[in-house]
């Protein structure tokens, strides 16, 4: 298992090839939000083909009962409808930042928000996905 010091390294590396896209003291506006969306997208890793399997067998329900479905589907109380994840976004260099909208305007409110905010809500007005593609992908 990697020990916090190597972690610690990788997230840094990660920064200094930001260093051509961001100021230094933006890091935090992107790595922050990127560590949350990459370890929510682990998390939902093993049910979210499930997820996608059912969205055909819902779509007829209220928001709320599709919500309620695939939450249970996917044993949390969040899920994703995009068909993207973090390897399907690193796949498709070119059109990183589109896609990486998509998976954001795919999730549903948080649980315990009101209906109006979503993760790309409480993410987005913290930092700004880069139209050119960065190195780390």
């Amino acid at each position: 298992m990697i020990d916090f010091k190597e972690k610690a390294n990788l997230i840094w590396s990660v920064a200094d090839l930001l260093r051509g896209d961001y100021k230094q003291a933006d890091y935090g506006k992107v790595i922050l939000p990127m560590t949350v969306l990459r370890r929510l997208d682990c998390i939902l890793e093993p049910t979210k083909q499930k997820v996608l399997d059912a969205l055909p067998r819902v779509e007829k329900l209220s928001p709320a009962a599709i919500d309620a479905t695939l939450n249970r589907i996917a044993k949390l109380n969040f899920h994703n409808r995009s068909q993207y994840n973090f390897k399907k976004l690193a796949a498709d260099p070119k059109n990183i930042a589109a896609n990486l909208r998509i998976i954001l305007t795919a999730s549903p409110p948080m649980p315990g928000r009101s209906s109006n905010i979503s993760i790309s809500t409480i993410i987005s007005p913290a930092w700004t996905i880069p139209n050119q593609t960065s190195s780390f992908w």
